[in-house]
Order: C-alpha cells, then structure tokens, then sequence
C-alpha cells in the first residue's frame, strides 16, 4: 500500500493544457485517492514551456509537447509596473470594502 502519484493530462488543446495529479494508495484493487486532487494549468508560451519542463515529467511531457509542436503560440504577458501598481491599488480598495464610487460595501 505505498502512495503513487497519478498523472492526467486533462483539457489538452495546442495552446493550453491542464495537468492534475493526485496522490493513490491501490487496496483490495481499487485506487483510493488521498486527499484533493492538485491541478496545474500550462499555456503554449516561451514562460509556459520553461514551466511545463521542468515540473511534468517523461511520458507526459512529450504527449503535451506532441500536440503543441515545436513553436508556442501564446504570448507571455507581463505587466508593467504601472498596471501592477494600478492592480494593487483596485485590490487594495476591494478588499478594504470599498467599491468603485468610494462607497462602503
């Protein structure tokens, strides 16, 4: 009875695939699940592709990047501080409860 960890490539497309992974133990023949299942979600981008190899692991791998070919084609989008310092001041206020008019929710 010594734990497994179970791959599913779920939800391939060629520019974004979602990978869950669980923990199994296999007893009396049946797979029992121990815990919640964990899911990671990968696009088809430079950043994606430098994520997905190092995290999924041979055959896997190679069935997602089978699909993908051998160009991305998503662009990676990075903010540039005045987005993330307008992002922090929205977060800000929503979560002091404060709306957009200024009034208390």
């Amino acid at each position: 009875m010594n734990p497994q960890t179970k791959i599913t490539i779920d939800m391939l497309t060629n520019t974004s695939v979602s990978i869950k992974s669980e923990t199994i133990v296999v007893f009396n023949g049946q797979e029992l699940a121990l815990g919640d299942p964990h899911r990671t979600s990968y696009l088809n981008s430079i950043l994606g592709r430098k994520d997905i190899k190092i995290n999924l692991a041979e055959p896997f791998l190679s069935s997602v990047i089978a699909v993908w070919g051998d160009t991305p084609l998503v662009e990676d989008y990075i903010p540039d501080n005045d987005n993330i310092n307008g992002s922090n001041d929205y977060m800000k206020n929503n979560l002091n409860g404060d709306n957009e008019n200024g009034k208390t929710n």
